[in-house]
């Protein structure tokens, strides 16, 4: 069996509140976000990537590169070419998400023309 799955982690005390993991078939994680309705802390954007990078594990990668604007409400965008991986952190209509994807160059080339 092929495909993507996802799991989805809520709290009852936290409404509006969630963490999603995307896992390939053979249960490597492939995506993180997480999104709250006014339930995260009023951090900076730079502050925000770093945190998610520390809870992702993903402190060591240094070739970050700032992306324009890539949706609705983006706040910060950056994508990196060797571990290809896609972080955003969006706000929109007062829901905040934050996500850490894998994504080939040519992707994030189509998302940003």
């Amino acid at each position: 069996e092929g495909g993507l799955r996802q799991m989805t982690l809520t709290d009852a005390d936290t409404p509006g509140a969630a963490v999603s993991v995307t896992l390939a078939s053979d249960g490597t994680a492939v995506g993180m976000q997480i999104s709250a309705n006014d339930a995260l802390p009023d951090l900076p954007p730079e502050q925000a990537a770093a945190a998610l990078c520390a809870l992702a594990g993903l402190e060591e990668i240094d070739d970050w590169q700032e992306l324009p604007g890539t949706g609705r409400g983006a706040l910060l965008a950056r994508y990196s070419p060797g571990a290809q991986l896609y972080l955003h952190i969006n706000l929109d209509g007062g829901t905040a998400t934050m996500g850490v994807a894998s994504l080939p160059p040519e992707a994030v080339e189509a998302m940003t023309e």
